[in-house]
């Protein structure tokens, strides 16, 4: 996750204790009660002045009548078979398991990017195969924080997202290095069609709306082989390599360096020496294949695909949508700037704490930033990724929603229950604020 800074910091290696709201002094109580009119923070980073004096949001009733939460969750189901779903997707460009079997191996999973320069389509195989069971476990936290919230044991219903998958949805893309790779688009018209019946006043979407690519990585590692030299090896401080090289000596106040007969040495770059050891020793060239995704809400993808997401909010305004944010780096606060949030939507990001040189830290995961409220998942043991911080809020709104709070009340009542981090991002100098959700909100007692 270089050079360490609070953006790229050392996770703790023990698990994370749950965080907890800190000794508030009439000051903080002040500065917490601000939280409600700051327009939902729909763009965390972009509050010029951190607000120290601004009335709160009335604390939530703690007396928890509830009735039955009313949740969707639209998402991979694992019940629809991977080659049947990639046969939907690819049609005429369909190519048999089997075959991948028989011209790349058994383990042609371990082949994907020498795959995807020869059926580049084929790729929708590891595409479907790494969510697989996406849906499944985004269902299993909900009805986990139903279980803790007081709820028993509550079933989230599940619309399947390949449904609306087709030979329009895939295209074959490159990155910049040639990799080869799927563009996967969830048409939000499509999302918008599935929840035409849908009964359920909130909707978790922890799958993103727009375009999620698959790139198939091509890793390159080179090993020297026979014995290393034993001969000395000097180095100077500009890290340059001397060959032969003896002893130092001192000419015109610079240092020379001298083989065993008293000639000088010339430097040699770590570069050269590098190709020169490879040319003497012989190189042996190991390739290895990995998969990265690009989420639809990343680097400049936001502009484009949040409003994809906002349309389908649109859509239905009586429903609340909690969308994942992502787990790539997307920084939505420009795209914020520019594109009006839907109301009855709610950004979700995870949060971690983190120990950078003996002190604490507390960040968004994977540098996400502008999310209205994040999540501890570690706090709460729940997997890592947004995608299952999101599931935390779904549940804890709908059963808000079930006590029969309005949309707008719920939102307030989860932004009541969370607590203010400030943390700066990059270089910037400016304090940026973050709502982390208070894990003790999520009990029964």
């Amino acid at each position: 996750m270089p050079e360490r800074s609070l953006e790229a910091p050392i996770p703790v290696q023990e698990k994370p204790k749950p965080v907890q709201d800190r000794p508030q002094n009439p000051a903080r109580r002040s500065f917490l009660k601000g939280l409600a009119g700051l327009a939902g923070l729909a763009a965390i980073g972009q509050i010029p002045d951190t607000p120290r004096n601004i009335p709160a949001p009335e604390a939530e009733n703690k007396e928890k009548v509830f009735g039955e939460p009313k949740l969707t969750i639209v998402d991979v189901d694992p019940n629809i078979p991977n080659e049947r779903l990639v046969k939907q997707a690819l049609g005429e460009k369909f190519i048999l398991k089997d075959q991948l079997r028989a011209e790349f191996g058994e383990d042609y999973k371990n082949k994907w990017s020498e795959i995807g320069q020869k059926y580049p389509e084929a790729l929708m195989y590891a595409f479907v195969e790494k969510y697989f069971t996406h849906g499944k476990d985004v269902s299993a936290v909900t009805e986990d924080i139903w279980k803790r919230i007081g709820l028993g044991n509550k079933k989230a219903r599940l619309i399947p997202l390949q449904t609306i998958l087709d030979q329009q949805s895939v295209k074959t893309i490159k990155d910049s290095e040639e990799n080869p790779g799927v563009s996967v688009n969830f048409d939000p018209q499509k999302v918008i069609d599935i929840l035409k019946d849908d009964p359920n006043q909130v909707v978790n979407m922890s799958f993103q709306v727009g375009n999620v690519d698959l790139y198939a990585v091509t890793h390159r590692q080179k090993e020297l082989l026979g014995a290393p030299s034993e001969e000395m090896l000097l180095e100077d401080d500009e890290g340059n390599y001397y060959p032969g090289a003896r002893s130092i000596s001192v000419e015109n106040n610079q240092k020379v360096y001298l083989n065993e007969k008293g000639e000088k040495v010339a430097p040699v770059s770590p570069e050269d020496y590098q190709k020169r050891q490879e040319q003497e020793r012989g190189v042996k060239e190991t390739l290895t294949t990995s998969t990265k995704i690009e989420g639809a809400y990343s680097k400049d993808k936001a502009k484009e695909n949040l409003p994809k997401l906002f349309e389908v909010c649109k859509a239905y305004p009586d429903k609340l949508f909690v969308a994942a944010a992502g787990n790539e780096g997307e920084d939505l606060r420009e795209a914020l700037k520019q594109i009006e949030k839907p109301n009855n939507l709610l950004l979700v990001g995870q949060w971690s704490v983190y120990n950078v040189e003996g002190s604490t830290a507390e960040l968004p995961t994977h540098r996400v930033h502008g999310t209205d409220v994040y999540v501890n998942n570690s706090a709460l043991q729940v997997p890592d990724g947004s995608s299952f911080s999101t599931p935390v809020i779904s549940a804890y709104a709908s059963s808000l929603l079930s006590r029969g709070l309005p949309i707008e009340a719920a939102i307030k009542a989860i932004k009541a229950a969370s607590t203010v981090r400030i943390y700066h991002a990059n270089s910037e100098a400016r304090e940026i604020l973050a709502l982390v959700l208070n894990p003790d909100k999520l009990t029964s007692k």
